[in-house]
């Protein structure tokens, strides 16, 4: 049998050898990652990775390093944040329940209204409209051009990228908020399910504002204030002598 060099065989047409390398990638990771019992919807997190690989073929030697690559950046993606947390099996959902809880507190905290109708008046479960934004980052939500901006900005948070997948998600849910008073339940789902964002980067900038609010301590601002004034005590002293 001849070796499998990625190029299409007989009836094999260009999308399928996409799909081929996309098959291996996938087939080695869970090999590699034994402990991720769950893997539905790594198809959803491959894709950006090798879109954006692909379009930038010139760079690499060949095809190959592209599928390397893209391997490597969902192992990382896997292996060095807490969405690996968010892929689990039954016996373990008490994790995710308690991450979900992380995005009611910042609902509760920034968009008070909708986290009333949503958690309080309806008690609507996450799984029903935004376990999946969190889960596959927002992959079925936007066009990949769009995709690509969201994933820059969780990417800067990489350390933090669940928490800032929330802060986006409560941002998503600022849209409809005030579309949400006088729904009944199926009404509010389908708003829920359903978000348009008109634009993305009035998203973004609110998640990033929301996230610096709540993670720029006091502290921070008290020591500059502290060195600012040090700074001018010592100009001062300076310019006097």
């Amino acid at each position: 049998e001849e070796p499998d060099d990625g190029q299409p065989k007989g009836s094999f047409s260009h999308f399928e050898t996409h799909l081929r390398r996309l098959e291996r990638i996938l087939y080695i990771l869970g090999n590699v990652n034994q402990n991720i019992q769950y893997m539905q919807g790594f198809n959803e997190l491959i894709m950006p990775f090798y879109y954006t690989l692909y379009c930038a073929k010139s760079l690499f030697k060949n095809e190959f390093v592209i599928e390397a690559l893209t391997f490597h950046c969902l192992h990382q993606l896997l292996s060095y944040t807490e969405l690996k947390d968010l892929f689990t099996t039954d016996d373990k959902s008490s994790i995710i329940l308690s991450k979900l809880n992380d995005f009611d507190n910042i609902l509760s905290s920034h968009c008070s209204l909708a986290n009333k109708v949503i958690n309080d008046e309806f008690h609507i479960p996450h799984t029903n409209y935004c376990f999946r934004w969190f889960v596959l980052m927002f992959s079925q939500e936007f066009e990949m051009e769009v995709l690509q901006q969201v994933w820059d900005a969780l990417f800067t948070h990489f350390d933090d990228l669940v928490n800032f997948e929330f802060y986006i998600g409560c941002a998503k849910v600022e849209l409809v908020q005030n579309d949400l008073i006088g729904k009944d339940y199926a009404e509010t789902l389908e708003l829920l399910q359903n978000i348009e964002i008109p634009n993305i980067n009035q998203l973004l900038n609110k998640a990033n504002e929301w996230w610096k609010k709540d993670h720029d301590p006091s502290l921070i601002n008290v020591v500059a204030f502290k060195v600012s004034s040090a700074v001018k005590g010592l100009f001062t002293k300076l310019t006097k002598e």
